[in-house]
């Protein structure tokens, strides 16, 4: 009798294999938790409760935009080959 590969139920996990689809999912829960968990200490704390809205979501926004534009300027799927020659 041969001996199993893999456990019962692990083709659930496979995409655990793929890193950056692993760091994405991660990263996610990350700051979800950490958003919530802003919001909750926001509402307990008065002085905090301009921060928590959306003013702090679009502030954020706006950082990470200029992050991602300051470290790719050439955008998420950049030309390449003859097309970028081009310009």
């Amino acid at each position: 009798m041969a001996a199993r590969t893999q456990l019962p139920g692990m083709r659930w996990f496979l995409w655990m294999r793929i890193a950056p689809l692993r760091i994405g999912i991660l990263t996610g829960i990350y700051l979800s938790c950490v958003f919530v968990g802003w919001l909750i200490v926001a509402n307990y704390i008065p002085a905090l409760e301009p921060f928590a809205g959306a003013v702090l979501a679009k502030i954020l926004v706006l950082i990470a935009l200029i992050l991602f534009i300051q470290t790719r300027p050439r955008g998420l799927f950049p030309q390449t080959g003859r097309a970028a020659e081009d310009k």
